[in-house]
């Protein structure tokens, strides 16, 4: 049977969804995972080399990278790099750092930013994605190795705009590294046999995201979904639309229905709503639904 590359690739998002692994480590745990002082997660945070840790949005993760850090650099004196899909998650990180000892590195800044980083003695260092084997070759020369963690890294399998080499960087900086620690709410099981598997569930679970698949008449089955919510309901919706020409029909048909639309998306001249996004974490409570493309909306809680 021959499958076009909208059929092979829905095919391949429900094959990764439907992988399972019993977890090494199974928590439960209602608060963020800072303020989780478990002797038998602790002890795997510093003492694994390579972790895979599960748990939901909103739990704490990144902030946890933070703190795990500052660990590994007791232990390995040693760098801990900090993967992200996004420059808009360091972005997000960098506008709220309290932390002096952690730089942020992006497309536009990355050779500054690694000279600073040496010279500041810092610890830490953000970067997105397609520049983790850039900084990742830096460390290794300036420290003879670094230690990574992964935000997201779900993403690493199952986001279908990343380009293959990027995904590759990704993989070969991670075999590389002296630890390594992939974090993710959905993470894709996929050739981690090696990792020890830490799970964090809640007591109550989280409602779980209605999914639903179309195969044809994309715009209309979308403006149908979105409309079984009624405009000011105090309901957000977050739309993933990895098409600008159809981002733009999706917000003209919405707000002609009454529906008050923010739009993220590369070359937007509306920045209003990914500055606020930035600035505050947060989407104006008066937009009603929020269309943008898959990879803005990754870290979204």
């Amino acid at each position: 049977t021959i499958f076009n590359q909208n059929e092979l690739k829905s095919i391949k998002e429900r094959f990764y969804q439907s992988t399972t692994r019993t977890p090494d480590l199974e928590i439960t745990h209602d608060g963020y995972l800072s303020e989780l002082n478990n002797d038998n997660f602790l002890y795997s945070l510093c003492n694994y080399k390579k972790i895979l840790l599960k748990s939901g949005t909103g739990s704490g993760k990144t902030v946890l990278s933070y703190e795990v850090t500052a660990a590994w650099n007791d232990t390995t004196h040693l760098p801990t790099i900090i993967a992200a899909p996004l420059n808009a998650i360091i972005e997000q990180q960098k506008n709220g750092n309290k932390n002096p000892k952690f730089g942020f590195c992006t497309a536009t800044d990355k050779a500054p930013e690694i000279l600073v980083f040496k010279d500041t003695n810092k610890i830490g260092m953000f970067v997105n994605y397609d520049n983790l084997r850039f900084v990742a070759d830096d460390f290794k020369k300036m420290y003879g190795g670094y230690n990574l963690i992964v935000d997201e890294s779900h993403q690493i399998t199952t986001a279908h705009g990343y380009k293959p080499d990027v995904v590759r960087d990704v993989l070969n900086v991670a075999a590389t590294a002296n630890k390594t620690l992939f974090l993710s709410a959905t993470p894709s099981l996929l050739g981690l046999d090696s990792f020890y598997f830490i799970e964090i569930n809640r007591s109550t679970p989280p409602p779980t995201p209605k999914v639903i698949y179309h195969t044809t008449g994309v715009l209309g089955a979308l403006v149908e979904t979105v409309c079984t919510v009624k405009p000011r309901s105090s309901t957000q919706q977050i739309v993933l639309l990895n098409n600008k020409k159809r981002i733009k029909k999706a917000q003209h048909a919405l707000e002609q229905l009454g529906y008050r639309v923010a739009t993220i998306y590369t070359d937007n001249p509306d920045t209003e709503a990914y500055d606020e996004l930035i600035n505050k974490s947060l989407l104006d409570v008066t937009t009603d639904v929020i269309l943008c493309t898959e990879k803005v909306a990754t870290g979204l809680n």
